[in-house]
């Protein structure tokens, strides 16, 4: 990969999945030529061959694979849990745990049903995103829905993210994550019980 034009948008997860990857074979981001393009760019640079090599995920991820033969050359396990986060203002989950937890039971509810259901989910999907359902299927398949519990090891993943985002100067400044997140009672509070 030395030298080669990589696709991908600054300051997302394949940016960090990218510079993870290459320290795996001793380079660095530095060692190859960088095209920051957002995510649906990124992927039109690499199918009309004006980059070698694009870090992206999905759905463009699963589009590609349909579409044209490439071949993947690392995931993302063992370097990142993507996945989203819920946010909340602090005041109102402070004031409102019981209902914080009861909105993120039903989430979960919601989580299980998709895990379960990966072709209802493609043609719930399929509308609005204006993707084909298998392409979405495949989507729906490579990921998990249901909550994980906020543990500490998350927590210091996402501390490990912020600082490579500042030492690439993405950030402007140093972000303590632990300080984003609740008190470990109100954590506890908030929890759905099948995550306790």
């Amino acid at each position: 990969m030395k030298g080669k034009k990589v696709a991908f948008q600054r300051g997302s997860n394949a940016h960090y999945l990218l510079a993870k990857a290459l320290k795996e074979v001793g380079l660095k981001i530095s060692d190859v030529q960088v095209v920051g393009l957002t995510p649906s760019e990124a992927r039109d640079a690499f199918i009309q061959n004006k980059v070698e090599v694009w870090v992206g995920g999905d759905p463009f991820l699963a589009l590609v694979e349909k579409t044209i033969p490439i071949r993947n050359l690392r995931n993302a396990s063992g370097i990142n849990t993507l996945g989203g986060f819920y946010l909340g203002r602090r005041e109102f989950i402070t004031k409102n745990p019981e209902l914080a937890r009861v909105f993120l039971e039903e989430a979960d509810k919601v989580g299980e049903w998709a895990d379960k259901n990966p072709k209802e989910v493609a043609k719930a999907f399929a509308p609005e995103l204006k993707l084909d359902e298998s392409v979405l299927e495949t989507v729906a398949r490579r990921r998990t829905y249901r909550l994980r519990k906020l543990t500490p090891g998350i927590i210091a993943e996402q501390q490990r993210v912020a600082d490579f985002y500042f030492d690439e100067k993405v950030i402007p400044r140093k972000i303590n994550v632990k300080e984003a997140t609740l008190s470990p009672q109100l954590t506890e509070a908030i929890t759905p019980k099948r995550l306790k």
